[in-house]
């Protein structure tokens, strides 16, 4: 997102006056600011009733230590978008905490459950979308992968579900497309309404397509799979032991080493050091830095070894590379 890109809600917290003036405003449509404690931190949660269906709640919070909050949730749907900071989830009837990072969002569906969720410190940046369990059932109704049954006539949700993704780039620019709206009043909200509509659709459409290209693999299983990838992309200099990682994740080794080959088509570290190699790429494009100083950046001490696999991955010793592509 640029950095001049108004976040969304102080953009909705400029317009106040318009949301709330009923002349320009759908008279079925509320609108509510949620002030954080002085106590703990600053900031404001904007929440937007866009429809009977759909509420969006945007959040930008300072806190100045981590922050629990407890409350219990039924009959509820939809999911939260982290853009800066971090948040732990732990909802009743699952056993280990889901911690959700800048880049990544949850879906969900409660029937009922205790939930807390636990904000780091600092900024806490976020997008929060609740929707009728009706919307997610017509979503879902010729696959029945939710747990969402038509009971006397009205949709409810009949167990909890937890799944977390990594945003794509189309997500992020539905995000930006809202962000970025010239519009107001009532159809601002009518917009944010059908944007959540089309992330709620993306969503879903890779949820999709992860169950049916890895048919044998439970959601559980996944999850941890693109979880583990994810800390070892993070901590390339120094990666955690296949059975730390296998831990953390909460699957046995065998059972992660398996997976993460049928799911990426390449071992733990076979995959880790194919991210090294594509961030040393761009360091040697970018220029201005040593083959040794690159070699330390991706997390080799030795630059000879980080230079045949190098030459392995791009034809080309860093040196070559750097000469032909580097700026200069």
């Amino acid at each position: 997102m640029a950095k001049d890109t108004p976040y969304a809600s102080k953009f909705l917290l400029e317009r106040m006056d318009e949301f709330c003036d009923e002349n320009k405003y759908c008279a079925d449509c509320a609108d509510y600011i949620v002030k954080t404690p002085d106590d703990i931190g600053s900031g404001v949660s904007h929440l937007v009733n866009t429809s009977p269906n759909i509420d969006v709640m945007f959040t930008d919070n300072v806190f100045e230590k981590p922050v629990s909050m407890s409350f219990t949730e039924t009959q509820q749907c939809g999911g939260f978008i982290v853009l800066d900071g971090q948040v732990a989830m732990q909802i009743e009837g699952f056993d280990e905490e889901y911690v959700v990072k800048k880049g990544n969002l949850m879906l969900m569906t409660i029937n009922k459950a205790d939930c807390k969720a636990t904000y780091s410190k600092g900024r806490i940046h976020m997008i929060n979308f609740y929707v009728g369990a009706s919307i997610m059932h017509r979503l879902d109704r010729k696959n029945n992968n939710f747990p969402i049954e038509v009971i006397k006539g009205k949709e409810l949700v009949t167990k909890n579900m937890l799944w977390q993704l990594s945003t794509t780039p189309d997500m992020s620019k539905i995000i930006c497309d809202i962000c970025d709206s010239k519009l107001s009043g009532g159809i601002l909200s009518f917009y944010i309404n059908g944007k959540i509509i089309e992330l709620l659709a993306l969503i879903y459409s890779g949820y999709l397509e992860r169950k049916l290209f890895y048919p044998g693999i439970k959601t559980y299983d996944l999850n941890s799979i693109t979880k583990a990838a994810e800390i070892i992309e993070e901590n390339m200099i120094s990666p955690p032991s296949l059975i730390e990682l296998a831990r953390e994740v909460g699957i046995n080794d065998n059972k992660l080493k398996k997976l993460f080959k049928k799911v990426f088509n390449n071992t733990v570290y076979g995959y880790l050091n194919e991210k090294r190699m594509i961030k040393a790429r761009d360091m040697l494009i970018a220029g201005n830095v040593s083959v040794q100083q690159v070699a330390e950046a991706v997390g080799f001490k030795h630059s000879g070894y980080f230079c045949r696999l190098f030459k392995e991955k791009f034809s080309e010793t860093p040196l070559e590379f750097m000469r032909k592509h580097g700026d200069s």
